[in-house]
């Protein structure tokens, strides 16, 4: 079939195809409208979007401005503060000095501590509101180690009222296999004294000492202190009584264990011959075999500056204890001269149980090198078999 357009004069075929063309164009300018008002809209939308994003940018401004504000107003505010409390402290410091006996202001705990190791009674703990009073009797029976511990507690100040007290010992799972711990009932003077028994007895090898927390309510205010109580295996030794050709022949066992050190001796052992025996017999628990204050020089040197001007030697044993088929030997001897401007002392410890041997040292070097007071031995109750 032929074109249409062919079958009509050439004026209305031009007109009919303007006529087309119109048609066409309309419809694309239709379709740009819609798409140019698409284009608006978009535009408003995201033009909306922006001012919203300037309005919360603007108010998130003014929030942190104000938390700036009061960030600086806490720090004021806090550094106001630690100026109070520091002043608080100050005064508090120089109320209770103030307030203080020179005696509990010099009393030295380690050196307390480090007397009791060899004692038996005597002052263990004190500050500005209470003292606390140590007493021990130890039983060294062939088979059993015993032994009662007694704490003491009264208020510095007098009229000061004590209540609520009460102990708490921390033992590990091991302290608890080798020392058995049995507190008794407390007794007390109402208001005034507290008073503490525990019995104890040796199953195994005990280092020591006993962790302890005392709380107590001094006039109406709690008050809790940390403390160790100087109970430690050496308390158990008891003295080996023998001679020097005994005490040789122990001495030369091969199956012994030995430690030594040689030590620098505190100023108030190094011209007190008397103070060393002290210290080395444990305050008396080790028999003493020989003892010579001022020996002629043997020549028995420890090291090139160092020639012996005191000696002892002593002996002692733990009885039965843990299920033991024999008692634990323990031998000391100490050599003590001095060097250039300080004393010092050799010292050498045989022992059948190794541990207890270099407790034995540890302790005797803890006692020697340090001053430590007045290290009489005290009397207490101690039964040998």
């Amino acid at each position: 079939m032929g074109n249409r357009w062919s079958r009509l004069p050439a004026g209305d075929i031009e007109r009919g195809r303007a006529l087309q063309r119109e048609e066409e164009l309309w419809c694309d300018t239709e379709t740009l409208q819609e798409q140019l008002q698409a284009l608006r809209a978009a535009l408003t939308e995201s033009d909306n979007q922006r001012k919203e994003a300037e309005l919360r940018a603007e108010r998130w401004h003014d929030k942190i401005g104000k938390m700036e504000l009061e960030l600086e107003r806490l720090r004021e505010e806090k550094a106001a503060k630690d100026c109070l409390v520091v002043d608080l402290e100050k005064e508090l410091r120089l109320a209770t000095q103030d307030t203080r006996p020179a005696h509990i202001h010099m009393f030295d705990r380690s050196s307390a501590f480090r007397r009791l190791c060899i004692a038996s009674a005597g002052m263990l703990f004190q500050d500005n509101l209470i003292a606390v009073e140590y007493q021990e009797a130890i039983h060294s029976l062939s088979g059993r180690c015993h032994g009662t511990i007694e704490l003491g507690v009264h208020a510095v100040e007098p009229g000061k009222i004590l209540s609520d007290a009460d102990m708490y010992l921390e033992l590990s799972a091991d302290d608890k296999r080798a020392l058995v711990v049995t507190p008794l009932p407390s007794t007390s003077q109402p208001g005034v004294t507290f008073s503490r028994v525990l019995n104890v007895e040796l199953k195994d090898f005990f280092r020591g000492p006993l962790a302890c927390r005392f709380q107590v309510r001094v006039a109406g205010l709690l008050h809790a202190v940390d403390f160790e109580l100087p109970l430690i295996m050496t308390k158990f030794v008891v003295p080996l009584l023998c001679d020097t050709n005994k005490f040789f022949e122990l001495w030369w066992d091969s199956t012994l264990s030995q430690c030594s050190q040689v030590a620098s001796l505190a100023h108030a052992v190094v011209n007190d011959p008397e103070a060393l025996l002290t210290r080395v017999s444990l305050g008396g628990r080790m028999h003493c075999v020989c003892f010579r204050p001022r020996p002629p020089n043997t020549g028995h040197r420890w090291r090139d500056t160092q020639i012996a001007e005191a000696m002892c030697m002593t002996s002692g044993r733990i009885p039965l204890y843990g299920g033991r088929s024999t008692d634990a030997l323990v031998l000391v001897k100490c050599w003590a001269g001095s060097s250039n401007d300080h004393g010092t002392a050799k010292l050498e410890v045989k022992c059948s149980e190794a541990q207890v041997g270099e407790l034995v040292l540890e302790t005797i070097v803890r006692i020697v090198t340090q001053d430590s007071g007045d290290c009489t031995p005290t009397p207490y109750p101690r039964t040998l078999h």
